[in-house]
Protein backbone atom coordinates (compact mmCIF):
# COMPACT_ATOMS: atom_id res chain seq x y z
CA UNK A 1 0.00 0.00 0.00
CA UNK A 2 3.09 2.73 0.37
CA UNK A 3 4.15 2.28 -2.76
CA UNK A 4 1.02 3.32 -4.34
CA UNK A 5 0.64 5.93 -2.06
CA UNK A 6 3.86 7.01 -2.75
CA UNK A 7 3.64 6.67 -6.22
CA UNK A 8 0.03 8.55 -6.85
CA UNK A 9 1.15 11.18 -4.86
CA UNK A 10 4.46 11.72 -6.76
CA UNK A 11 1.97 11.96 -9.79
CA UNK A 12 -0.68 14.32 -8.57
CA UNK A 13 0.77 16.41 -6.05
CA UNK A 14 3.58 18.38 -4.39
CA UNK A 15 2.24 18.88 -1.23
CA UNK A 16 -0.45 16.93 1.65
CA UNK A 17 -2.81 18.32 4.02
CA UNK A 18 -3.70 15.35 5.95
CA UNK A 19 -5.46 14.24 9.22
CA UNK A 20 -5.89 11.25 10.71
CA UNK A 21 -9.04 9.54 12.47
CA UNK A 22 -6.43 7.42 14.93
CA UNK A 23 -3.21 7.78 16.71
CA UNK A 24 -1.30 5.88 14.79
CA UNK A 25 0.98 8.30 13.41
CA UNK A 26 0.57 7.68 9.53
CA UNK A 27 1.11 10.74 8.29
CA UNK A 28 3.94 12.03 9.57
CA UNK A 29 5.47 8.49 8.76
CA UNK A 30 4.69 9.26 5.27
CA UNK A 31 6.10 12.43 5.77
CA UNK A 32 9.01 11.30 7.03
CA UNK A 33 9.60 8.86 4.29
CA UNK A 34 8.97 11.17 1.63
CA UNK A 35 10.56 14.65 2.34
CA UNK A 36 10.52 16.12 -1.09
CA UNK A 37 7.14 16.44 -0.22
CA UNK A 38 5.21 18.73 1.80
CA UNK A 39 3.64 17.62 4.50
CA UNK A 40 1.06 19.02 6.72
CA UNK A 41 -0.97 17.56 9.24
CA UNK A 42 -4.26 19.41 9.73
CA UNK A 43 -5.72 20.14 13.04
CA UNK A 44 -9.05 20.89 14.36
CA UNK A 45 -12.22 19.27 14.49
CA UNK A 46 -13.05 18.32 11.30
CA UNK A 47 -12.77 14.65 11.19
CA UNK A 48 -15.07 14.98 14.25
CA UNK A 49 -17.95 16.19 12.32
CA UNK A 50 -20.52 14.34 10.38
CA UNK A 51 -18.70 14.24 7.04
CA UNK A 52 -22.40 14.21 5.43
CA UNK A 53 -23.11 17.91 7.04
CA UNK A 54 -19.45 19.36 6.27
CA UNK A 55 -20.10 21.91 3.20
CA UNK A 56 -16.38 20.77 1.44
CA UNK A 57 -16.39 24.17 -0.62
CA UNK A 58 -15.66 26.28 3.00
CA UNK A 59 -13.09 23.81 3.58
CA UNK A 60 -10.40 24.74 0.90
CA UNK A 61 -8.91 28.35 -1.02
CA UNK A 62 -8.19 26.38 -4.11
CA UNK A 63 -8.61 22.34 -5.59
CA UNK A 64 -7.25 19.45 -3.89
CA UNK A 65 -6.73 16.28 -4.47
CA UNK A 66 -8.38 13.99 -2.03
CA UNK A 67 -6.50 9.83 -0.76
CA UNK A 68 -8.69 8.55 1.18
CA UNK A 69 -10.23 5.21 2.37
CA UNK A 70 -13.89 6.21 3.22
CA UNK A 71 -15.59 4.56 5.85
CA UNK A 72 -17.38 1.45 3.46
CA UNK A 73 -20.68 1.51 5.42
CA UNK A 74 -21.35 4.86 4.18
CA UNK A 75 -18.61 5.32 1.45
CA UNK A 76 -21.21 5.33 -1.16
CA UNK A 77 -23.44 8.25 0.64
CA UNK A 78 -20.23 10.42 0.78
CA UNK A 79 -19.18 9.52 -2.61
CA UNK A 80 -23.19 10.41 -4.00
CA UNK A 81 -23.42 13.82 -1.42
CA UNK A 82 -19.87 15.28 -2.86
CA UNK A 83 -21.25 14.41 -6.52
CA UNK A 84 -24.83 15.56 -6.35
CA UNK A 85 -23.45 19.24 -4.42
CA UNK A 86 -21.04 19.62 -7.29
CA UNK A 87 -21.67 23.32 -8.33
CA UNK A 88 -19.50 25.63 -10.36
CA UNK A 89 -16.66 25.67 -7.57
CA UNK A 90 -15.71 22.62 -7.70
CA UNK A 91 -13.47 22.27 -4.76
CA UNK A 92 -11.40 19.05 -5.95
CA UNK A 93 -9.10 18.36 -8.58
CA UNK A 94 -9.80 14.98 -8.60
CA UNK A 95 -10.00 11.51 -6.10
CA UNK A 96 -8.23 8.42 -5.22
CA UNK A 97 -10.64 6.41 -2.66
CA UNK A 98 -10.75 3.13 -1.47
CA UNK A 99 -14.17 0.82 -1.89
CA UNK A 100 -14.90 -1.99 -0.84
CA UNK A 101 -14.58 -4.06 -3.87
CA UNK A 102 -18.11 -4.73 -4.88
CA UNK A 103 -19.29 -1.31 -4.31
CA UNK A 104 -16.14 -0.62 -6.58
CA UNK A 105 -17.09 -2.66 -9.37
CA UNK A 106 -20.87 -1.03 -9.15
CA UNK A 107 -19.78 2.63 -9.18
CA UNK A 108 -17.39 1.68 -12.61
CA UNK A 109 -19.81 -0.74 -14.38
CA UNK A 110 -20.72 -0.46 -18.11
CA UNK A 111 -24.46 -0.02 -19.31
CA UNK A 112 -26.17 -3.30 -19.36
CA UNK A 113 -24.31 -5.41 -17.22
CA UNK A 114 -25.79 -6.66 -13.98
CA UNK A 115 -23.96 -4.11 -12.13
CA UNK A 116 -25.03 -1.09 -13.37
CA UNK A 117 -27.46 1.16 -11.83
CA UNK A 118 -27.89 4.53 -9.67
CA UNK A 119 -24.64 4.57 -8.18
CA UNK A 120 -22.87 4.06 -11.77
CA UNK A 121 -24.98 6.67 -13.30
CA UNK A 122 -24.71 8.61 -10.19
CA UNK A 123 -20.79 8.24 -10.58
CA UNK A 124 -20.73 8.57 -14.22
CA UNK A 125 -22.80 11.85 -14.03
CA UNK A 126 -19.76 14.27 -13.96
CA UNK A 127 -16.18 12.47 -13.26
CA UNK A 128 -13.90 10.11 -15.10
CA UNK A 129 -13.44 7.14 -13.08
CA UNK A 130 -10.48 4.54 -13.73
CA UNK A 131 -9.76 1.85 -11.24
CA UNK A 132 -6.43 1.47 -10.37
CA UNK A 133 -5.95 -1.38 -8.72
CA UNK A 134 -7.24 -4.33 -6.35
CA UNK A 135 -6.13 -4.44 -3.07
CA UNK A 136 -5.86 -8.16 -1.43
CA UNK A 137 -6.98 -8.32 2.37
CA UNK A 138 -3.66 -9.07 3.37
CA UNK A 139 -2.53 -5.66 2.61
CA UNK A 140 -4.28 -4.59 5.80
CA UNK A 141 -3.68 -5.16 9.11
CA UNK A 142 -6.18 -6.52 10.89
CA UNK A 143 -6.92 -8.69 7.88
CA UNK A 144 -10.44 -7.90 6.73
CA UNK A 145 -12.61 -9.94 5.12
CA UNK A 146 -13.27 -8.84 1.92
CA UNK A 147 -11.02 -7.18 -1.20
CA UNK A 148 -11.11 -3.60 -1.86
CA UNK A 149 -10.25 -1.17 -4.72
CA UNK A 150 -8.58 1.85 -5.19
CA UNK A 151 -10.25 4.58 -8.19
CA UNK A 152 -9.05 7.45 -9.61
CA UNK A 153 -12.23 9.84 -9.89
CA UNK A 154 -11.48 12.92 -12.32
CA UNK A 155 -13.86 15.81 -12.92
CA UNK A 156 -15.55 15.92 -16.65
CA UNK A 157 -16.03 19.22 -18.30
CA UNK A 158 -19.02 20.26 -19.66
CA UNK A 159 -21.33 17.96 -18.06
CA UNK A 160 -24.85 19.15 -17.56
CA UNK A 161 -26.23 20.51 -13.97
CA UNK A 162 -29.63 18.50 -13.44
CA UNK A 163 -29.76 20.17 -9.34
Amino acid sequence: MKKIFYFLISCLCLSVSAQEMDDRGYIVKLGQQAPEFEFKLLSGDTINNDVLKIDETKLFKEEVTVFGNLPYNISTEILSKWIINLKDNFWFECLVLMFQKEVADRIIAEFNTSNYGRLSIICNWKLNIKKICDIEPEAFFPKPKIYSSLLLLRLTINKFNLF
